[in-house]
């Protein structure tokens, strides 16, 4: 429909509008950190379309619009770059209410898994972080998690990622919770 177009045409200039205010007012991009997140839970047979349609573009294609455009900026820029992505670990397991939650998250995973492939060759890394953290959202996980630490503690790693330090470090998802930090395979 036209009011679809619309909605995809105005999500993927709100990427490049980021990416474009940040080299007008520091005259270049060396990384961007993507974390934007809802929750729409609902069983899979009563998920509605919008349910699923909100969560899915609000993660996996806002993650989408922002990596692209700010990678394009600093391919021209031709000095690389850092691709941060927040994943979740129900990505990778799933979750009994949030099947467009797991999916998105999931789909996170490959989009930076993608990029890092893709662009390496221009010295741009792509990395994600499926933190564990005390926040509004995660308070709302039914059962809590076993282990949760502070959203401070997941600033540290966030850094790294996107210093010089781990410009060789590409296509990995990381878990930070407290002071520890684990690799996925």
């Amino acid at each position: 429909s036209a009011r679809a177009i619309a909605d995809d045409i105005s999500q993927m200039s709100a990427g490049e509008r980021l990416v474009s205010t940040a080299v007008d007012n520091f005259g270049r991009i060396d990384g961007v950190v993507t974390v934007a997140g809802i929750l729409r839970e609902r069983m899979l047979f009563n998920m509605s379309e919008e349910e699923w349609d909100g969560v899915i573009q609000t993660h996996l294609k806002g993650t989408f619009t922002v990596f692209r455009a700010a990678s394009a900026v600093m391919r021209k820029q031709e000095t690389g770059g850092s691709l941060v992505a927040f994943t979740s670990g129900v990505g990778m397991w799933g979750s009994v209410a949030q099947a467009n939650y797991a999916a998105a998250k999931a789909g996170i995973v490959g989009l930076m898994r993608s990029a890092a492939l893709g662009l390496e060759r221009y010295n741009i890394n792509a990395n994600a972080i499926a933190p564990v953290a005390s926040t509004r959202m995660q308070a709302n996980v039914p059962g809590g998690t076993a282990d949760t630490g502070e959203p401070e503690d997941i600033a540290p790693l966030v850094v790294y990622l996107l210093s010089d330090a781990a410009r060789k470090t590409t296509g990995q998802t990381y878990t930070a919770v407290g002071a520890r930090i684990a690799l996925w395979s």
